[in-house]
């Protein structure tokens, strides 16, 4: 490996991961997600509570790696500031809405 930085080193463009099996593509193009979250974006499940164990902006407190729990805290979140909240630590990123569900929302 390089050892004096020269190489810039991939970061997954929602949670800030570096070692991934597989990088995936995000709404910000190809090979932008780790394996992780790229899975839950082409799933449509990308939320901003969402993230890896693994990541270093996990947050007990503020993240989930269940989509139960993301869900749950989602839910919570709306229930006790009657709005959707967006936390500027960490950018909204749209689930992908390329499926059948999409059309609930339309």
């Amino acid at each position: 490996g390089d050892q004096n930085g020269s190489l810039p080193v991939r970061k997954c463009m929602h949670c800030e991961i570096t070692k991934t099996p597989q990088w995936r593509a995000g709404p910000m193009g190809p090979k932008t997600l780790c394996n992780a979250c790229g899975v839950r974006y082409k799933s449509g499940r990308l939320f901003p509570e969402y993230r890896p164990a693994a990541s270093p902006t996990f947050c007990p407190a503020l993240h989930s790696n269940s989509h139960k729990k993301v869900l749950e805290m989602r839910v919570k979140d709306i229930e006790n500031s009657g709005f959707e909240s967006h936390s500027a630590a960490s950018p909204e990123l749209i689930p992908n809405t390329n499926s059948i569900l999409a059309l609930e929302y339309i």
